[in-house]
């Protein structure tokens, strides 16, 4: 039988480092797929190869229903896609951020759309 996909999130794999944390969103390395952009940096000398955090904006959405909700979406859908993300970074350690930038509650395909463009975009910009 076919082996199932490890498919998780880890705790390891969250980013929770205040210093790297500044120094992504002062990153000139960005990825914009509306409704998300994408901004990360490289790391040389890491244990993990991928490191990521959600974030939406507390002046778009005041509720943190919404928000928390956003941000869901958008874990699942980059869990969904991690091996590709991985297969991706070609050894290279990454961590960043995942922004939301509408104003609008998203549904799920927009959120998976914007997320594949984004992998197609830092498959590229890795290449070279």
């Amino acid at each position: 039988m076919g082996e199932k996909l490890k498919l998780r999130l880890r705790k390891q794999q969250s980013l929770t480092d205040v210093k790297l944390i500044e120094l992504v969103f002062k990153s000139n390395h960005s990825i914009k797929a509306f409704p998300l952009i994408f901004s990360f940096n490289i790391l040389e000398n890491s244990d993990i190869n991928l490191q990521v955090l959600f974030s939406v904006s507390k002046r778009k959405f005041p509720k943190a229903v919404d928000r928390n909700r956003i941000k869901r979406l958008i874990r699942e859908s980059f869990r969904l896609r991690k091996p590709q993300f991985e297969a991706a970074l070609r050894e290279k350690n990454i961590y960043g951020a995942f922004i939301y930038t509408n104003k609008e509650l998203p549904d799920f395909q927009t959120i998976e759309k914007s997320m594949q463009k984004i992998l197609s975009k830092l498959d590229e910009k890795l290449r070279d």
